[in-house]
């Protein structure tokens, strides 16, 4: 919506600059909530490092969470890291409000979070620069 208005492109940045040369196999995707915590290559180091530690996380509780089927869907996945106990999450994907353990699951999904926003800031800063001095 941002980019309708401002008459700019709705397409991930940052992938469109890595991926130059956009073909049907990988298209330049939109920029969306989704994209930017499930599939950005832009921020797929953070993803390698992080996501594991959430599933240790999510394997700690009480709670009998299917974490592959979590990380297998970009839907489901991007809605367990902004609500692991969202009600629009099935009760094998969903913690329990009441888990031991649902603090630190909130905890890691937080520190992901805030690695992909900062890592997508310093990426798109970069590009401005390279735009910049030619």
């Amino acid at each position: 919506m941002r980019a309708s208005q401002s008459g700019g492109s709705p397409h991930c940045r940052i992938c469109s600059v890595i991926n130059e040369e956009p073909n049907a196999s990988h298209p330049n995707p939109v920029e969306d909530v989704q994209h930017i915590l499930t599939a950005c290559v832009g921020t797929a180091k953070i993803r390698e490092t992080i996501l594991p530690k959430i599933e240790t996380a999510v394997g700690l509780s009480k709670s009998s969470v299917d974490f592959s089927s979590i990380k297998n869907s970009p839907h489901t996945l991007t809605q367990f890291l902004l609500d692991c106990t969202s009600l629009n999450l099935s009760n094998s994907l969903r913690v329990n409000f009441g888990d031991p353990n649902l603090k630190n699951i909130f905890t890691e999904a937080r520190h992901y979070i805030n690695a992909v926003h900062l890592e997508r800031i310093r990426k798109l800063s970069e590009i401005e620069k390279k735009r910049k001095n030619g």
